[in-house]
This record gives structure tokens, C-alpha cells and sequence, in this order.
């Protein structure tokens, strides 16, 4: 008897972590390829995002601070052997912050875009550079690999260094060294106070299939 009421309880005991470790990744970060549109030379890809905002990031922009979207994007082209990478990553930043006056949210990409969403969307779409449209052959097949990470950064030192740039006279030097420092704190991942991460893979796509689809955006 004993040892049927001991499996039972394993049983329990694995079906009980089971459905947390499910509700754990449901609650996560994940993503998705959502489609690809040409600027001049480039291509850029659209990634949409989910769970972005649980309760702790959601206190972070309800008190006025800002959450920082990193996206590292990479472009492969898959082999029998090994994957290649068509060229190094690149990386894109953008902002999410509460509208001045407003309940909306609104996002900011890094060619300076901005889309208001209602406050805490279950998605949010941005735009991200991918790799130079000259750089893929329609008659080979490529995906996209992706790295997306949100989260704050140490306000209170962009705080302290605004106030030492500007309090002393500096105006647009300061501007524009404050604008690289912020730049290079959301860059660096290991600079992210909390943060939460996912990786999107679409599915492998001719050549043809992505320029096609990027001239109709």
C-alpha cells in the first residue's frame, strides 16, 4: 500500500512540475518572424513579441522609466554540414516607455519610428536591421536567427551623468556624449539591471521569397 501511495505522489509530484514549467515559458518573452520590408540598401526584418511586459517591468514604466529592446539579428544560410552565417549580427535598440500625458506605450525603434500601443499589449512589432539586400542569392535558402532581450538599465547613473554634463555649461557635446553612453549601456547585456531573453527562428525561406516579400512592404 504504501508504495502505491508513494508512486501516486511522484506521479503528482512530476505532473505538478510539468504544468509550472509550462506556465513558465507561456509567461516568458518569445517571438516570432513577422515579415521583411527594403530601406535604400538594407533589409530589414519585423519580429513580434509576446510577454513582454510582466508585473515588475510593468511598475518600471507606470513609475516613468524606460524598458530597452535589444535585437541581434543574424541571417543563415542552412547546409548539410554546417549553417552558414551570411554575415556577422547586427544589432538594433529600441525604447518602450508610457506616453507623456497618456496611458498609451510607446515604442521607439533605432531609426527613430514611434508606435503607440495601448498600455501593456499582449505584442509588440519592431522593425530591426538584417543584413544588405545584395548579400542574398534567390536560388539559395536562408533563415533568420534572432536574440531579443528587454529590460532597464542604471537610470540613476544616466541621471548623474546628465546632471555633470549639463550642469557646467556643456550643451550639445554633452547631448551627443550622453546619447553614447545610453547607447552603449543597452548594448551591453551584462549591463541590464533585470532582463529577460528569447530566440526566434522562422522557418528556412528562398532568396526570391524574402525579396518578394520585402518589396511589398
Amino acid at each position: 500500500m504504501n508504495w502505491r501511495r508513494a508512486r501516486c505522489l511522484a506521479g503528482l509530484l512530476a505532473l505538478v512540475v510539468a504544468l509550472s514549467s509550462g506556465e513558465a515559458r507561456a509567461a516568458g518573452l518569445q517571438g516570432k518572424v513577422a515579415g521583411f520590408k527594403r530601406a535604400g540598401a538594407a533589409l530589414r526584418v519585423s519580429l513580434d513579441l509576446s510577454g513582454a511586459f510582466p508585473d515588475r517591468f510593468r511598475r518600471v514604466i507606470d513609475q516613468g522609466g524606460t524598458l530597452y529592446l535589444r535585437i541581434e539579428t543574424e541571417l543563415w544560410e542552412p547546409r548539410s554540414m554546417w549553417d552558414r552565417l551570411v554575415r556577422p549580427a547586427s544589432v538594433s535598440v529600441a525604447r518602450l516607455a508610457h506616453r507623456v500625458g497618456g496611458q498609451s506605450l510607446v515604442l521607439v525603434d533605432s531609426f527613430g519610428v514611434a508606435t503607440a500601443y495601448p498600455a501593456f499589449p499582449q505584442t509588440v512589432s519592431v522593425w530591426a536591421d538584417l543584413i544588405p539586400l545584395d548579400r542574398i542569392d534567390d536560388a539559395k535558402t536562408y533563415y533568420v536567427h534572432a536574440t531579443a532581450t528587454i529590460g532597464t538599465i542604471a537610470e540613476n547613473e544616466i541621471a548623474g551623468m546628465s546632471g555633470t554634463l549639463f550642469g557646467e555649461g556643456r550643451q550639445s557635446s554633452g547631448l551627443g556624449a550622453l546619447g553614447k553612453y545610453v547607447l552603449q549601456k543597452v548594448l551591453r547585456l551584462a549591463d541590464y539591471l533585470d532582463s529577460m531573453s528569447c530566440e526566434v527562428r522562422s522557418e528556412p525561406t528562398s532568396g526570391k521569397q524574402i525579396k518578394d516579400a520585402a518589396a511589398r512592404n
